[in-house]
């Protein structure tokens, strides 16, 4: 069922059917003729035997036949029923829902992709087994689920129009299935760009396409697949727009995600020469790797910790071929960086988005000759008295760092 039907299901009262307790207690026996309809268009090649437009129309057959769910739609005042025209768009709308309700309980059965050979009129046989249908739905229609069932008939109604209809509309979707190509061999260029746009948009998480679903208006949609489509469908005809939202939704909140992490020093900073350096270089920047470089900015000091602020700017870049025409892609990461020093503690404690903006780090570091990283954090002096003096060290280290109580200090003996 598409997200409009579900939609109209909803406004126009069909749900109330399903939640109702005569389908619930006739369920199985519905379900027990819809297999019926399968087997038979099975038998006939049909060509999609699970096709929910096919069985949405038996199921059609079967409950506008029954007077007693007619009854009790009037009971739930269901408005759509006592108009012939409205009363036609309620059965085709029920008959999906139960077909989408048979084909949840099948799931089993049905093949996990749709059948490409092409569906074949059912002929001559489809009114008998229409008939068939309605002539179940007139015996469910026998049965009391609950005390004073109303039973309603519309006598001017043609039994089979709606679901005649449905069931023509599984042959032509097999239309939209499998296309005619452009020329006998090509992909028509609108469905390549809607392909391409939407192939960008699932790039995104779930929730970016979520909030920009809601920004473009378009309600409720069911699943990431469901609100890829409807954007690229809104788009595509322009496709600089839909990368404009993949790189802006991509590039998030600049403060999302942060992560410190400890860069170790060979000694412990001078705060005093290092600030020096650093505000020495605002509003500067210097190439640290290829394409990527690192803008410094400002510099605040207390009495203990130095903090530097700056920001890595960084191309990621491939060579691509659009439209015929060569050119490069540069897809441009601009992250803020944040670098505390602390009196007497030999690391640098660095807020970095990316795990690759460290080693940009540490080259800005290094080249303003007063702070120095070292290529692994120091190991402390092995402990000699018992029980320690066979422990590594650096173990002893970070458990003494880990635990919470007085400041960092040597474990001893007791």
């Amino acid at each position: 069922m598409s997200p409009d039907d579900a939609d109209a299901a909803d406004t126009i009262g069909a749900k109330r059917y399903l939640r109702g307790r005569r389908y619930k207690a006739q369920r199985a026996r519905i379900f027990a003729h819809l297999d019926r309809a399968v087997e038979y268009m099975r038998d006939e090649e049909f060509g999609d035997e699970w096709s929910g437009y096919a069985i949405g129309g038996f199921a059609t057959a079967i409950v506008s036949a029954d007077p007693k769910a007619r009854g009790q739609l009037q009971k739930a005042k269901v408005e759509a029923i006592a108009d012939a025209e409205d009363r036609k768009e309620l059965y085709r709308l029920i008959g999906l829902l139960v077909a989408e309700d048979y084909l949840k309980e099948r799931t089993d059965e049905v093949p996990s992709e749709k059948r490409l050979a092409p569906p074949r009129r059912l002929g001559n046989h489809l009114d008998s087994m229409l008939e068939s249908m309605a002539e179940a739905g007139r015996e469910l229609g026998q049965d009391d689920h609950y005390a004073k069932e109303l039973a309603v008939s519309f006598s001017e109604d043609d039994p089979f129009e709606v679901a005649r209809a449905l069931i023509e509309r599984a042959v032509e979707s097999y239309t939209s299935l499998v296309p005619e190509a452009e020329d006998g061999n090509e992909v028509p260029d609108p469905v390549e760009r809607k392909a391409v746009a939407k192939a960008a948009l699932m790039r995104l998480h779930v929730e970016h396409l979520e909030e920009e679903a809601a920004s473009e208006a378009l309600g409720d949609l069911p699943s990431k697949d469901a609100i890829a489509t409807a954007i690229a469908e809104r788009y595509v005809d322009d496709l600089d727009k839909i990368a404009e939202i993949v790189l802006r939704r991509e590039r998030g909140d600049p403060e999302f995600g942060l992560i410190t992490r400890i860069v170790p020093l060979k000694d412990a900073p001078v705060l005093a020469s290092a600030e020096a350096a650093f505000t020495s270089l605002r509003g500067r920047y210097i190439q640290a790797r290829t394409a990527s470089f690192f803008i410094f900015g400002d510099v605040e000091r207390t009495d203990n910790v130095l903090i530097v602020k700056g920001r890595v700017r960084s191309f990621t870049v491939n060579p691509a071929e659009v439209g015929g025409k060569t050119l490069i892609n540069a897809r441009p990461f601009d992250d803020q960086i944040v670098i505390r020093l602390r009196q007497d503690s030999p690391w640098a404690e660095v807020n970095a988005r990316r795990h690759g903006d460290l080693t940009t780090v540490r080259s800005v570091l290094r080249r303003t000759g007063e702070v120095i990283p070292a290529v692994a954090v120091l190991v402390p002096e092995r402990l000699t008295s018992e029980p320690y003096r066979a422990w590594d060290p650096r173990t002893l280290w970070m458990l003494d760092f880990l635990r919470a109580g007085p400041p960092i200090r040597r474990p001893t003996a007791r």
